[in-house]
């Protein structure tokens, strides 16, 4: 795909895959007995070229388990400070809160459900799952009539990140 298409990988929006984990590329693909380089993380994105990256993550994770890891914010970081000064600099949306943005987001589960709801963000999923904690919430990609595309989270995600910093959290998106 690198050689014979590089262009066929490109996308705006990207799903970061497995809730953010470190991802590792295989060193070496076999295909069809054609042996081919791995692709690592930053190749990957390198192929892709998203303007934005969404982190589907659950707020409730397995003991031990926080996602998104930390490596993959400073994939991210390294990425977007590569892509800056360009037309579409890269954003990065994780859909709820963790143990990376918050150290206790239960703590701030009310706070933030008060303020999605004044910013008239749908958080009926959040309504129905005591554990989650909204933060970029539901991202949606609209086309209009003319193939005119917006993206990105249903409510002002930047705004909402700086008030969790004022409530004392530390969300990983800012560094990229």
């Amino acid at each position: 795909m690198r050689t014979r298409n590089p262009d066929g990988l490109r996308a705006e929006v990207f799903l970061y895959p497995h809730h953010g984990a470190d991802l590792q590329g295989p060193a070496e693909v076999q295909r069809h007995g054609v042996r081919y380089p791995g692709l690592e993380s930053d190749a990957l994105l390198a192929l892709i070229q998203p303007e934005l990256v969404v982190i589907s993550v659950g707020t409730r994770q397995a003991p031990g388990v926080v996602h998104p890891r930390p490596g993959t914010f400073r994939l991210l970081a390294d990425y977007a400070a590569a892509r800056r000064g360009r037309r579409a600099p890269v954003r990065l949306v994780c859909t709820e809160l963790t143990g990376r943005c918050a150290d206790r987001p239960d703590a701030v589960r009310e706070q933030a459900l008060a303020w999605h709801t004044a910013a008239g963000q749908d958080l009926s999923f959040a309504r129905r799952h005591p554990q989650a904690c909204p933060c970029a919430g539901t991202v949606r990609l609209r086309i209009g009539s003319e193939g005119r595309r917006e993206f990105g989270p249903d409510g002002p995600h930047q705004e909402f990140v700086d008030q969790l910093v004022r409530w004392g959290g530390t969300p990983g998106c800012r560094v990229v």
